[in-house]
């Protein structure tokens, strides 16, 4: 079977990148100094985590909404477990228009009230995103407003390469990018802006359907998912990444949730760096040695850091 064509391109991400502009927080890219000498290897941490509204996700709910809402009317709607839902809040009232947010009932409250208090309408809706998203397509029949996907579809994954063109213009040895995969958004954006280098997806045991799906060529729909990774707990990944990841396929990785809590204690106590469950998905890949870096020069995206204050007394103690 031919491989696919891919969804988007380097040229894509650079459009994206000239329309986002300084719209957008460039966040800081750091040493993680402790991983590195303990994994001997140059590993850098790229801090999303500080970017607007605390995520990457910011970054394609703004290019998404500037460019799909060009002469329109109405809002926006769209679902999230959260941190997309931020952006698109965020968007929303950047370009003026309301937005309606359908979160899973799982949502962590920080991010349900966070969205609220950037003026969006919060419904919550089902256990998991895939659940949040279904009622929010049903919405849409009822509502004049512009759909925005987490992470299907071509504008949101552009912008979310962008995450990689500012690495790269700081880092030009990087042969080494980790992302966590939740949908797939961020792992397509990388694999358009960068095609050379060695990329590897990130995904937690409870819900590793992007993994499965890419084993076997095909769109894999896991039962329910078991994680507290909110962040990346899909059922399936997005149709239009997988996509993109078959053209040209990444390296992949599973860690467990304790994995992740070793993780998100390490950035605490060794880079100072508050990650969310989902972000240090990433870093618990390389800590655990699931990934060869030995002597590379790596770059992890940490994606966002909104995290409930429980889960980081969790992660000091090395507890759920």
């Amino acid at each position: 079977m031919a491989a696919p064509s891919p969804v988007i391109r380097r040229s894509d991400v650079l459009t994206a990148r000239k329309v986002l502009g300084s719209r957008v927080t460039r966040t800081p890219l750091i040493l993680a100094e402790a991983a590195s000498d303990m994994l001997e290897a140059r590993i850098y941490l790229k801090l999303e985590c500080h970017q607007r509204t605390g995520a990457f996700k910011y970054r394609g709910a703004l290019y998404a909404a500037t460019m799909l809402l060009k002469g329109k009317g109405g809002g926006l709607i769209t679902a999230s477990s959260g941190n997309h839902a931020l952006g698109v809040c965020m968007a929303a009232a950047e370009l003026g228009v309301r937005a309606t947010v359908v979160m899973p009932t799982t949502a962590p409250l920080v991010k349900i009230e966070r969205a609220r208090a950037l003026g969006g309408e919060v419904i919550l809706h089902g256990k998991v995103y895939d659940e949040a998203r279904a009622h929010a397509e049903e919405l849409i029949r009822s509502r004049q407003a512009v759909f925005l996907p987490s992470f299907d579809h071509p504008l949101i994954m552009a912008a979310q390469g962008t995450v990689v063109l500012e690495i790269e213009e700081e880092l030009p040895t990087l042969d080494t990018l980790v992302v966590p995969i939740g949908g797939g958004g961020l792992l397509a954006g990388a694999l358009a802006a960068r095609s050379d280098l060695a990329v590897w997806g990130v995904q937690a045991m409870g819900a590793d359907s992007f993994a499965r799906s890419l084993a076997a060529g095909c769109r894999v729909a896991i039962p329910r998912t078991s994680t507290f990774a909110d962040g990346i707990a899909l059922l399936a990944p997005g149709e239009l990444p997988l996509t993109q990841a078959l053209t040209t396929p990444p390296e992949m990785a599973v860690v467990t949730d304790d994995e992740i809590l070793a993780a998100m204690r390490h950035l605490l106590l060794y880079e100072r760096v508050v990650a969310e469950p989902a972000s240090a998905a990433a870093l618990a890949a390389l800590l655990t040695g699931k990934i060869p870096i030995r002597g590379r020069t790596v770059a992890v995206v940490i994606t966002g850091g909104n995290v409930m204050p429980e889960i980081i007394s969790a992660a000091l103690r090395g507890s759920l």
